[in-house]
This record gives structure tokens, C-alpha cells and sequence, in this order.
């Protein structure tokens, strides 16, 4: 009789144990769930913002303002840079949209992330549109001039 309540107490024991572990867990889901539902960034302290995350969250958002146009974007490496002054990733892209009857459309995007949260500071969209105003053009001849205001006739 002594071995049946040794062994019932260790299956008592078990058995709350995991009980334990099981509304551990449950409950642990529960608050994390709730937290990235409120509608408020959750960052965890120790994590901080890198370059690759600020990139591929304005891929994120590139991708959800040209949904369904098959863009293509490139990612200005050489400019794109952290900016101390400002506490931000400072990224540059050029996004072309072809189309089957017309010339490609060029857009340049701003895309400015703040370091301390990952959440956009700047997204600005600017279409690359030919400017045909421009009052200065290249001289023909060969002359030490490369360029010069054209004639006012």
C-alpha cells in the first residue's frame, strides 16, 4: 500500500506540474497577443533598429503602395545612409513601373525610418517626370564652354 501512495502522489505532482506549464504558456500568449493588438509599437528595449530592417520596411511599404503593377525597385546603396543628427535611417529608391503600351514610369522615394522604433519619420513618393523647360543646353562646338543660356529669339 505504501507503493500505491508514493505513486499517487507522484502522479498528483506531475500532473499539477504541468498544469502549471500549460497556464503558464496559455497566458503568456494571451498578454503578447493583447500588446500587439493595442494599436501601439511594442519594442523591446534591447533591440535596436538596423539598416536591413529599416530596407526591407520600406520594401513593405513600396510593395503595398504599388501592389499589382509588377514594380521593380532598386535601393540607392551608395546614398542611403544613417543619419545621427536626425536618429533616423535615411533610405533611397528609385521604383520603375513598365506598362505594355507606354514608357516605363520612374518614382523616387524617400523612405526615412526612425532608429528608435522602426516607424516611418518620411515616405515621400515623387514621380520622375522629363523637364522640358530647362533653360540651359550643351554646346555643339568645341569650344572650353560645356554649357550656355540658349538665345532669347
Amino acid at each position: 500500500m505504501p507503493e500505491d501512495k508514493s505513486r499517487n502522489q507522484t502522479v498528483i505532482v506531475l500532473a499539477i506540474s504541468f498544469a502549471v506549464i500549460v497556464l503558464s504558456a496559455a497566458a503568456t500568449v494571451l498578454v503578447s497577443r493583447q500588446m500587439h493588438h493595442s494599436g501601439r509599437a511594442v519594442v523591446d528595449s534591447n533591440y535596436h533598429i538596423t539598416f536591413t530592417d529599416a530596407q526591407l520596411g520600406c520594401l513593405d511599404e513600396v510593395n503595398r503602395e504599388f501592389a499589382g503593377q509588377n514594380a521593380r525597385t532598386l535601393i540607392d546603396k551608395h546614398s542611403s545612409r544613417f543619419d545621427d543628427n536626425e536618429s533616423a535611417f535615411k533610405i533611397f529608391m528609385e521604383v520603375t513601373v513598365p506598362h505594355e503600351k507606354a514608357e516605363a514610369q520612374k518614382f523616387y522615394i524617400n523612405c526615412y525610418v526612425r532608429a528608435r522604433d522602426g516607424s516611418f519619420k518620411v515616405f515621400d513618393v515623387f514621380e520622375d517626370v522629363p523637364d522640358k523647360t530647362s533653360p540651359a543646353k550643351r554646346k555643339q562646338d568645341s569650344s572650353d564652354k560645356l554649357m550656355e543660356w540658349p538665345n532669347s529669339n
